[in-house]
């Protein structure tokens, strides 16, 4: 289920996302996965991040901090936070993508104060692929709701 949401939502925007210098989701996109995740109750969500209420685009899960998976350019670190930022239920201490692209480029001019270094240390949780086979999660027109009396957690971290 959770990849036939993603594959939809990533076919819907392709074309839109393709024609934007940014990659943020337009609202519409971004309002129907709200739609369909909205009656999960955050509580259960340990980290208080849910990584599915985006489309993955920055591809987080594969950054793992192995040899190949540890280094990211400006762009994608930057849309990595944009994500991660979308998908927090609570934004009062982060950053908004505006401010960390202002800070980035007014960063200070003299070269000695440069550090070509960002890192996200970032807890985040997503749908088990198989949390609705699990019925750990179940769907009713259309949207995702908890599965009452379930003894495992839908989420992984």
């Amino acid at each position: 289920m959770k990849k036939n949401i993603t594959i939809l939502l990533l076919v819907v925007s392709f074309k839109v996302l393709s024609q934007t210098p940014s990659c943020t989701l337009p609202e519409t996109v971004k309002s129907r996965t709200y739609t369909i995740l909205k009656n999960l109750d955050r509580s259960q969500i340990p980290s208080g991040v849910l990584y599915d209420l985006m489309l993955p685009i920055s591809n987080l899960g594969n950054y793992t901090g192995s040899s190949s998976t540890d280094t990211s350019g400006q762009e994608h670190f930057l849309q990595a936070w944009h994500e991660l930022y979308e998908s927090s239920f609570n934004t009062s201490t982060l950053k908004t993508i505006s401010i960390l692209e202002d800070n980035v480029e007014t960063f200070h001019t003299n070269k000695k104060y440069h550090h070509p270094i960002g890192i996200i240390d970032f807890e985040y949780n997503t749908l088990k692929p198989d949390a609705k086979d699990n019925n750990l999660v179940y769907v009713a027109n259309g949207q995702l709701y908890n599965t009452p009396g379930r003894t495992t957690s839908p989420y992984q971290t």
